[in-house]
């Protein structure tokens, strides 16, 4: 079989399925470097946190400048994979801690083809994501350097509670030149590697989230108070 016989073999399980999974798509010591990368930025605190339901206090990297380069220097092979012509549009990453979860959901508009690139971990634990394809329910399991390419607004995909230490995550957005959300191209930004501009509703939601998650904090303290006021007592 030729290069580009199995390259079209695989854009039409792409097609087919809506998403495919990647062995080693990105080595060493690219892999490494991201990995170290993540992890040195949030032990300098470069990394911004999560404030929503699924994630409390989670390092986050949002447009960073590593991560949206490789997310254009890795276009031409997503290209490949997927048979079509793609602008990327964003990048964020996660460095997921323990009793993390992804709810199940779809992306929005800017990210048509998506790729979820697991850069490392501290190794404790298989951390499948859930995707719902064609043929129903799928447990992936990835191992650092592997990737999952899917279609990012109609396949579900979601994760259940981690229960490792830390697992470094980038998510790679891309958008169809021909398709209905060209317009996202670099996620309406002039270029890759800039902040988009910040609106007066984005600092009130900001503001929501971070009160709603003190609350959270609170509760959860509450809890671990009466808990621990319980077993106290059965003493």
């Amino acid at each position: 079989m030729t290069q580009n016989q199995q390259n079209q073999e695989v854009s039409e399980i792409f097609k087919s399925d809506k998403y495919i999974v990647l062995k080693s798509f990105l080595t060493d010591p690219l892999l490494t470097v991201s990995y170290k990368y993540a992890l040195m930025k949030k032990s300098v605190g470069q990394t911004k946190i999560e404030i929503g339901s699924s994630f409390l206090r989670t390092p986050k990297l949002y447009h960073d400048l590593l991560m949206e380069t490789l997310l254009e220097e890795l276009l031409p092979k997503i290209e490949l994979v997927t048979g079509l012509k793609l602008y990327p549009t964003y990048t964020y990453g996660r460095i997921y801690k323990k009793g993390d979860f992804l709810k199940r959901h779809k992306d929005r508009s800017a990210c048509e083809v998506s790729v979820t690139l697991t850069l490392g971990s501290d190794g404790s634990t298989k951390w499948p994501i859930c995707v719902n394809g064609p043929k129903g329910d799928s447990k992936i399991y990835l191992n650092p350097g592997d990737a999952l390419v899917y279609r990012g607004c109609e396949v579900e995909h979601w994760r259940e509670s981690f229960n490792g230490e830390h697992q470094v995550q980038i998510f790679l957005h891309y958008v169809e030149q021909n398709g209905p959300n060209a317009e996202w191209r670099f996620d309406k930004r002039p270029q890759l590697g800039t902040n988009k501009p910040v609106r007066f509703m984005d600092v009130v939601s900001y503001v929501v989230s971070y009160l709603v998650m003190l609350c959270r904090e609170r509760v959860y303290q509450v809890k671990r108070l009466g808990m621990s006021l319980v077993f106290a007592i059965k003493k």
